[in-house]
């Protein structure tokens, strides 16, 4: 029942009761000596005196509520008045590049900022020469991190976007870095500066801050949504000028979170190497074995120390004798382990594995190995040692291993299948992140070299 129903309400009962008092006092003036008169007459007027009563108090609670619905209806009209709109307020951020241009002092925060460092590189980079300090907040690359922020994207559970992102921005980040180190290096002058800090959680807003001479202080907030919106995000822009109250919060919430981030060494390749290769929780195999040709030049470049250990090898020691007779120059040690050629029945077991391949092919093709070996170390120049190991047995898995002994050591282990010409299945292991299943498959290598029988091929 709504206030005005209420009053018509009121307002008939009043009448009721004001009408039965009038006729009751119409009869009770009514000459004659009946004793009723003046009992109705009593009874009138306690009717009146009920009716005014009532309305006084219903009057005065009413003047109440009509000065409380005035008061409400003034609040609103004020708060249309001067409050603005959300849509007048979240504005999408618009193109940075003028202020990154002219910014003394750049502060970037976000989960990964790779679209943001890649579309800014060139400015970022020239702001820095410029003598401009520069500071990014991304979150590390933990299963934690990466976990998270997959929860609360549009796909659920896809770390491995979150961890590519992660791994093109952190590529981007070391190019900035290596860019100011050459270009300190060649000027002389030491005038930006790059300082980067990884978050042990993903941030639940991303800032931009830019402080410039040429321009008010201004700082860019895009509020990370959850699930669904990441189209529009909700995004605004304070200043000091004209919010310094909000603005400052922002500000010291990106100090909070500096403050509690992990630095990054600047510079150094090793800790750029170690971020992008943390190894995350339900990884799919398609991204954690190797594509097919994943063997290249350049992971011998600075090897001292290679061991190699497989079926017959032959295809891996034709590919790389160049590099093979460079490190023996260099003085490297080189271990070969190639399964035994004058065992019958190993030649037997490996022709029953294969598709097509007999055992004289596999004895030819150890051959062949034994052949390009023995041309490598024929040079009276070679500083390094090869060795040649025959295993008594077909090894379940093939292993490669760079300077097993360091801590930027590297093993690829290739799991050998049985009757198919398809491409083994091969995984790589740092011995920096993967300690543990590194030292396991390099305690493999070394078992395996024990039940070798062992020929020194150089002199």
């Amino acid at each position: 029942m709504d206030k005005q129903q209420k009053r018509r309400y009121l307002l008939a009962i009043y009448l009721l009761i004001l009408a039965t008092a009038v006729i009751f006092l119409l009869i009770g003036f009514k000459p004659g000596e009946d004793s009723w008169e003046s009992v109705l007459l009593n009874v009138s007027t306690e009717l009146l005196a009920v009716a005014v009563v009532f309305f006084l108090v219903d009057f005065l609670f009413s003047v109440d509520d009509w000065d409380l619905s005035e008061r409400i209806r003034a609040l609103l009209t004020h708060m249309q008045q001067t409050k603005p709109s959300a849509e007048l307020f979240f504005q999408k951020t618009p193109d940075i590049t003028e202020w990154i241009q002219t910014a003394n002092q750049i502060d970037l925060c976000g989960t990964t900022l790779t679209t943001t460092i890649n579309r800014q590189f060139s400015n970022i980079r020239q702001r820095i020469f410029e003598g401009a300090h520069v500071r990014i907040i991304i979150m590390s690359p933990s299963s934690y991190n990466l976990r998270m922020a997959a929860l609360r994207s549009e796909d659920e559970g896809n770390t491995i976007y979150y961890h590519r992102r992660l791994e093109s921005a952190l590529d981007e980040i070391g190019y900035l870095f290596k860019n100011l180190v050459e270009f300190q290096n060649n000027t002389k002058k030491s005038r930006g500066t790059l300082a980067v800090r990884l978050l042990s959680y993903p941030p639940s807003f991303g800032i931009m801050n830019f402080d410039s001479e040429k321009k008010p202080q201004t700082a860019f907030i895009e509020i990370y949504p959850h699930h669904r919106g990441y189209g529009a995000p909700p995004q605004f822009t304070l200043t000091a000028e004209q919010d310094p109250t909000w603005h400052q919060y922002f500000l010291d919430q990106f100090e909070a979170m500096w403050q509690s981030g992990m630095p990054w060494v600047e510079g150094l390749e090793e800790d750029q190497v170690n971020l992008k290769r943390l190894i995350i929780e339900h990884v799919r195999a398609a991204d954690f074995f190797l594509p097919q040709h994943y063997l290249t030049k350049n992971i011998f470049t600075e090897a001292k120390t290679i061991y190699l250990s497989g079926y017959s090898l032959s295809r891996t020691i034709r590919e790389y004798s160049n590099v093979l007779n460079q490190k023996l120059l260099e003085g490297a040690t080189i271990r070969v382990m190639v399964v035994d050629p004058e065992s019958e029945a190993v030649l037997q077991r490996m022709a029953l594995e294969s598709v097509a391949a007999t055992q004289e092919n596999w004895r030819s093709t150890i051959q062949v190995t034994e052949t390009l070996l023995s041309a490598i170390a024929n040079n009276p120049e070679n500083m390094g040692l090869l060795e040649i190991g025959y295993l008594p047995f077909t090894p379940a898995f093939g292993m490669i291993f760079i300077d097993p002994g360091a801590e930027n050591g590297v093993g690829v282990v290739e799991i050998y299948h049985h009757k198919s010409t398809d491409h083994n299945a091969t995984f790589a292991l740092s011995a920096a992140e993967d300690e543990q299943w590194f030292q396991f498959f390099y305690r493999q290598y070394e078992l395996l070299w024990e039940f070798c029988r062992v020929k020194q091929i150089t002199t």
